[in-house]
C-alpha cells in the first residue's frame, strides 16, 4: 500500500472533534485524496513519496503535502 500522506489525528490535532463513523470515512478520504494527488504529481514528472524523502526540503514537502490533503 501507498503512503497516505495526513491522518485523522492530523485532523483532530486541528481541533475538529469526529464521531467514530466520521473517523471512518475520513481514513478512506485521506487515502483516495492521497492516490489523486500522487497521480496528479506523476503527470507533471514529480514523485511525492522521492520529495518528501529529500534530506533538505523533504521536511516542508511533507508538510505541503499534509496541508492539500
Amino acid at each position: 500500500m501507498k503512503a497516505v500522506y495526513a491522518s485523522v489525528s492530523d485532523i483532530t490535532a486541528l481541533g475538529i472533534s469526529l464521531t467514530a463513523q466520521q473517523q471512518q470515512a475520513a481514513e478512506i478520504l485521506l487515502e483516495t485524496a492521497s492516490a489523486k494527488l500522487r497521480l496528479e504529481a506523476v503527470k507533471y514528472g514529480s514523485d511525492i513519496d522521492d520529495l518528501i524523502a529529500d534530506e533538505k526540503n523533504g521536511e516542508d514537502y511533507g508538510l505541503t503535502v499534509k496541508n492539500i490533503v
